[in-house]
């Protein structure tokens, strides 16, 4: 497991299109959850060929990530994909935001998503797209894309309240960074 310093723990809102709204953070000190890659080919070093994306010579395959320490109240799981090293896509999902259902566990296996499709995994969603244009353009999750210039790959976890009537508001219950390799 790979964790982040203090700058990557400061997410100030999560948007969402078709699924929600923004989240409030129910304090500024959120608590972090034990994430880790939970797919033998990424590292956290170096982003394997099947994880870069199709324009690129890759298979477009996102990580597998397993998530504990979920807190109470969470009905959901965001990752947020980020490249650091991109101006527009280095935080807040830059990269597409994509959510898990969850059942009141404390610990869930977030599948591995596919870049450029709107096909989900059973319980998974789309949140956001990729903020990407143009041959890179997605309405889901973008692979790493840099061409290989050594660009810094993340994802932000967030433990989520999503609302689910009227009235209630999206809450973020707790964050963690994982650093998922460079291309």
């Amino acid at each position: 497991m790979l964790r982040l310093g203090l700058p990557f723990m400061v997410v100030l809102s999560l948007s969402a299109c078709t699924t929600g709204g923004a989240y409030r953070s129910t304090t500024a000190d959120l608590p972090g959850m034990v994430v880790s890659i939970a797919d033998a080919t990424w590292n956290g070093q170096q982003i394997p060929k099947s994880g870069i994306c199709s324009n690129e010579g890759g298979a477009d395959r996102g990580p597998a990530l397993f998530v504990r320490d979920i807190p109470d109240g969470a009905n959901a799981i965001i990752v947020q994909f980020n490249d650091l090293d991109h101006p527009s896509l280095d935080r807040n999902g830059g990269l597409g935001s994509i959510g898990l259902w969850l059942e009141g566990a404390s610990e869930a296996l977030f599948p591995p998503v596919t870049g450029y499709s709107v096909d989900m995994p059973r319980q998974v969603f789309i949140e956001r797209g990729a903020l990407t244009r143009g041959r890179t353009a997605s309405q889901g999750y973008l692979a790493p894309c840099s061409g290989g210039h050594g660009h810094r790959y993340v994802a932000e976890v967030l433990a989520v309240y999503k609302a689910t009537a009227a009235g209630e508001i999206n809450r973020v219950l707790a964050r963690q960074p994982l650093m998922l390799g460079r291309y």
